[in-house]
């Protein structure tokens, strides 16, 4: 198994906006979750806004600690792993806008050859090197997001709403983009989504998650096509699948 997670939980305060005061209530972002992440399979990570989400994809990349469970990378008791790559939502928050692409590169000791090979992947001319975040569309920006992820090489990257931010008409582009990576560079992706239609045309399984919990797992066209949680069902029927 790639990536396996077990018991995952992760609280959070809660504090009255009006005062900034402690209410001494906890908030369960992520509650006893289990999850495994198959080499080669694109998993989808499915629920509204609020549901926890993102808070498991930032557990799951390193960036937030969890309060208590065990997370294991091939087998392995979990770190901070390269291996482990994010493709952020919002690409103006996720690139720093005083660098260069190839600034943002540099950094992660990518050379220009490599640079440009990145941008070959990707379907942006190496004259995309030398720009800055606000001389490029949302689409070009969340390109230049995934060429960061793939510059450590990665054997997993965790995509958290990569096309929500993005116009219509560029979002089946970017998609059309994780699903050739994947086939091209056998790269396994885990994507974060509120979308049932994106998970069902992208994904090989699916975990739907509801106030903090995994409801309902499995392969995509047995989940979609006979939900057995309640929380599923109204997905589906408030999705463009029905």
């Amino acid at each position: 198994m790639l990536l396996s997670i077990h018991n995952i939980t992760k609280r959070y305060r809660t504090y009255n906006t009006l005062f900034s005061r402690d209410t001494g209530l906890e908030f369960m972002a992520v509650n006893d979750v289990s999850l495994d992440v198959k080499e080669g399979v694109t998993l989808g990570i499915v629920g509204q806004s609020g549901s926890g989400k993102t808070t498991l994809a930032h557990i799951m990349v390193g960036i937030i600690k969890p309060d208590s469970g065990v997370m294991r990378y091939n087998g392995e008791q979990y770190s901070l792993n390269k291996n482990i790559q994010m493709v952020f939502q919002h690409p103006d928050t996720s690139l720093n806008p005083r660098l260069t692409v190839y600034s943002m590169l540099k950094d992660l000791h990518i050379n220009r050859t490599e640079a440009t090979h990145l941008m070959d992947i990707i379907g942006l001319d190496s004259s995309y090197l030398s720009r800055y975040p606000s001389q490029m569309s949302g689409g070009e920006k969340q390109r230049v997001s995934i060429a960061r992820a793939l510059a450590l090489h990665p054997k997993l990257i965790i995509a958290d709403e990569p096309v929500s931010s993005l116009d219509v008409s560029v979002q089946a582009q970017i998609l059309n983009l994780i699903k050739r990576l994947k086939t091209e560079l056998n790269v396994t992706f885990v994507l974060i989504s509120h979308e049932l239609a994106v998970v069902s045309w992208l994904c090989d399984e699916v975990a739907v998650m509801h106030k903090g919990c995994i409801v309902e797992q499995g392969k995509v066209e047995y989940v979609l096509n006979n939900p057995q949680d309640s929380y599923t069902r109204e997905l589906l029927a408030t999705s463009a699948l029905t």
